[in-house]
């Protein structure tokens, strides 16, 4: 899971997606989103007060869901929130993802939801670009610290080249079935 410090890092609209899948375990609905994100926007004093409303709301109380607001309400450092809030959503996608595959009959795909699918996609894209990039500018600052590492023999590259096009093609071949189901034009 993720804990405070990592929930606190991030855009308004980050924080508040994460908030949502922490606490309220869904994606967030237009209307609270719009709401909410009114109230925080630009004032990062608001983030743990909203949380502790969200923990509190009739909505986590029904669903037996909470969150451990527990721990220092400082924001961890980005190299170490950015990954978690990656697995949080991958985590909450991927449960989405086996819902779907384990339903009887695939649900009707509510309106904008293929939409918001490609925006989602396109967020996660772009914190995994940033991701990579804070990384690469964390190991230029430190470069000069580390020692050199050891060059892996030939076939230890052409092993996992084979391993991730082995994990691109499930995860394509995953993708195209939950396209189908949701009614995309994949093929």
């Amino acid at each position: 899971m993720i804990d405070l410090a990592e929930l606190l890092v991030g855009t308004d609209e980050d924080f508040l997606t994460n908030a949502y899948i922490a606490i309220l375990g869904r994606w967030p609905d237009e209307a609270g989103f719009t709401s909410n994100l009114a109230r925080i926007r630009g004032r990062p004093d608001e983030r743990l007060p909203m949380l502790r409303r969200m923990t509190n709301s009739e909505e986590a109380r029904a669903r037996g869901l909470s969150a451990d607001l527990s721990g220092p309400a400082v924001p961890a450092p980005a190299e170490q929130a950015l990954p978690a809030q990656l697995r949080l959503r991958t985590e909450f996608l991927r449960a989405q993802i086996e819902a779907l595959r384990d339903a009887a009959q695939p649900p009707a795909v509510p309106p904008g939801l293929i939409e918001t699918a490609a925006r989602t996609a396109s967020a996660l894209d772009a914190l995994r670009a940033e991701c990579r990039e804070r990384l690469a500018a964390l190991e230029a600052a430190h470069a000069a610290d580390l020692p050199a590492m050891p060059a892996p023999p030939p076939q230890f590259a052409d092993y996992l080249l084979d391993l991730l096009a082995a994990s691109e093609a499930r995860i394509l071949e995953r993708l195209r079935l939950l396209e189908r189901r949701l009614g995309g034009t994949a093929g």
